[in-house]
């Protein structure tokens, strides 16, 4: 038996006769020898795996996590390391964040054909979400310009 490594059991036996005129002799032996090598490497084995964390943010999308460690048993005696990751992670939703009001870019100038001699421009506002804070301002500007018919 050849084994490199660890401890293995060996067992001999050997049964005999031997018959004379004068004596029937049976003999049986049984030798078992606890042999020892070198102690082989033990490759290591992940840990079970945390609990999830909470997620990282406190509204809408953000990332929770859960671990597991190399140590069952860790890896020894030139053992190999965990094959795979020791994090996993996972997309959790907390609830909608709050949007506040809020306005686009202004749009160019122009000559009202309602308002007679007025220069206006205009953009597009929005109400908050989620209990956001409204917008202060206006959607529209204006002033008097006599050269608008």
């Amino acid at each position: 038996m050849m084994v490199s490594c660890g401890v293995f059991l060996t067992t001999i036996a050997t049964n005999c006769m031997l018959s004379s005129a004068f004596i029937d002799q049976q003999c049986k032996t049984k030798v078992e020898d606890l042999i020892k090598s070198d102690p082989c490497p033990v490759n290591g084995g992940w840990s079970d795996w945390s609990a999830w964390s909470d997620c990282s943010t406190t509204c809408g999308t953000g990332l929770s996590r859960r671990s597991r460690a190399c140590f069952n048993p860790a890896p020894s005696l030139l053992g190999q390391q965990c094959d795979g990751d020791s994090n996993d992670y996972s997309l959790c939703y907390s609830n909608p964040c709050k949007v506040d009001g809020f306005c686009s870019e202004w749009e160019s100038w122009f000559c009202s054909f309602r308002k007679p001699h007025t220069r206006m421009r205009q953009r597009t506002c929005y109400d908050p979400l989620f209990g956001g804070q409204p917008f202060q301002g206006n959607d529209t500007e204006s002033y008097t310009d006599p050269s608008c018919t």
